[in-house]
């Protein structure tokens, strides 16, 4: 059984991050889902800005070159910018020295836990651009027939149906990188931890790398084996292997 005040932390970082996907496409837009914004948020409603800071710097590097821009769907970064700190900070108060001894390396760990939260977030957005196809097609038969109160509603469900949408999804994803962070974190070992420490140093070069190679789709092979490469050799460098 959780305690209230998780499942109240919890719900808080759902309603953030339902709040702030609207603003990636669906209204608003004023870049305030973009990483760094959206984990200092995130950090300063759990009383942790520190940390918030911490994970935002390096996923705004990581995802500089990437903005949901018209008809594009990047990888969900805004949920992914939330769902970090949130997991670190939650864990952090069943475990203290999660965040006090080694804040650099539980951040790193919580990124590559949470980078997959990219891509089925990206399928959401899929899944809910075509959902708002249908409320578009009732919208303009309203407009059509002059139902004014007809196009609100199509607009209030589509609304409505990012904002529930993304607060369950950063929800049940925040619990699960808590919980993650929570049993795996304390049995790491020295080496694994120092391995950790350079990868939350080293992230931020592959936002570089996808600005200055332009990366399309066709690349991402390319991206994928960089990073798996980049980490296997830091993990041999710290002596895990």
């Amino acid at each position: 059984m959780l305690p209230a005040v998780i499942i109240s932390d919890l719900l808080l970082t759902g309603i953030i991050s339902g709040g702030l996907h609207l603003d990636r496409t669906a209204a608003f837009q004023f870049l305030i889902s973009r990483p760094i914004v959206a984990s200092v948020i995130t950090g300063l409603a759990l009383s942790e800005p520190a940390v918030g800071l911490g994970a935002g710097l390096v996923l705004e590097l990581l995802w500089l070159g990437i903005h949901p821009l018209g008809t594009s769907v990047p990888p969900d970064d805004t949920v992914v910018a939330i769902v970090v700190p949130a997991g670190v900070i939650l864990a952090g108060r069943s475990v203290e020295a999660i965040v006090l001894d080694e804040p650099t390396a539980v951040l790193a760990l919580a990124i590559l836990l949470a980078l997959p939260l990219a891509l089925l977030g990206k399928w959401i957005d899929i899944g809910l651009r075509k959902l708002n196809g249908r409320f578009l097609k009732a919208a303009r038969e309203g407009a059509k027939d002059g139902d004014t109160k007809k196009v609100g509603r199509q607009i209030v469900k589509s609304i409505f149906a990012i904002f529930f949408a993304f607060t369950i999804f950063t929800v049940v994803g925040t619990y699960l990188l808590t919980i993650i962070i929570f049993v795996l974190y304390p049995k790491l070992g020295v080496n694994v931890l120092s391995a950790l420490k350079l990868v939350y140093f080293t992230i931020p070069f592959f936002g570089v790398v996808g600005i200055l190679d332009n990366l399309r789709d066709k690349k991402i092979f390319k991206f994928v084996a960089a990073f798996g490469a980049t980490y296997l050799i830091l993990i041999l460098i710290g002596g895990v292997i």
